[in-house]
């Protein structure tokens, strides 16, 4: 399997965007209209600001501040550098960033709770970790950012789903499958938009995934009651979504619904 880290994830196109490693999704309230009008108002207001280290600053601790308590993750920053950019901002990014309109080409994330060197190196575990052909599917079923931010960096669920597709087909996924149509581009846009309508979910869990390696914050286990033996096939999947089961029959109607979805997407590559 391609584990060529090649497919840039960060700012795909011209809607396609994440902000999940900048704290996007650590918030108390996620949504993604309470995400897209907080954007907004920073984005305008960031328009409004003088481009001075002194100013940026100021700008900084008037976002900080008036923002809820609470974050799901208390020791996972939330930046407040993060706006809407490129035309017609439709994307979320990096109000410092160079190319960030107003800038004029100055790079003012040395600013930034992590610096500018971290903003330029780092890049997330999905990166690093998923195959091209995957990368490329999810980018092409994707029509906006939000959700998109959501599940990228969830590598486990996505190879998880992706393994059970390959082993329908009998071969695994290349970076020509996610030439998608109209019906494969549904199935994986149906099991994307999981993240958002999952029955399952366990009450009050975040949407927001701690993806980083330091160990700071456990994955959350999967509750199968009366289930023996090994976990499920699908267990990656389910503990992505926070999965709380109350009975054998919720884990066989959680499994038909994702097998469903692989098995409606392996048959649109079967073309």
């Amino acid at each position: 399997m391609d584990k060529a880290s090649a497919v840039h994830l960060c700012q795909a196109d011209g809607s396609i965007s994440c902000g999940a490693c900048c704290g996007l999704y650590n918030v108390v309230d996620s949504s993604q209209k309470n995400l897209e009008s907080l954007l907004l108002q920073r984005t305008l207001l960031f328009e409004q600001t003088p481009r001075t280290a002194d100013h940026i600053d100021d700008f900084g601790r008037k976002i900080k501040s008036a923002m809820p308590r609470g974050r799901p993750y208390k020791e996972f920053h939330h930046c407040p550098f993060l706006g809407l950019v490129g035309e017609n901002r439709q994307r979320v990014g990096c109000l410092l960033h160079p190319l960030s309109n107003g800038n004029e080409n100055t790079d003012w994330r040395g600013l930034s709770w992590y610096g500018a060197l971290a903003c330029r190196t780092y890049f997330c575990p999905s990166h690093h970790k998923l195959a091209n052909s995957y990368k490329l599917i999810v980018l092409a079923a994707s029509d906006n950012w939000y959700l998109y931010g959501l599940v990228i960096t969830e590598t486990d669920f996505l190879e998880c789903f992706f393994g059970q597709v390959e082993k329908l087909l009998g071969r695994e996924l290349t970076q020509n499958d996610a030439t998608l149509t109209k019906d494969g581009k549904k199935a994986v846009g149906d099991f994307l938009n999981l993240k958002l309508v999952w029955p399952f979910r366990r009450k009050n869990s975040p949407l927001a995934h701690y993806f980083f390696s330091d160990g700071l914050y456990a994955p959350l286990p999967a509750i199968y009651p009366g289930h023996k033996g090994p976990a499920p096939a699908l267990d990656a999947i389910f503990r992505a979504l926070h999965s709380e089961f109350k009975n054998r029959q919720e884990i066989k109607q959680a499994t038909d619904i994702v097998e469903g979805m692989a098995g409606a997407f392996a048959k649109s590559l079967c073309r």
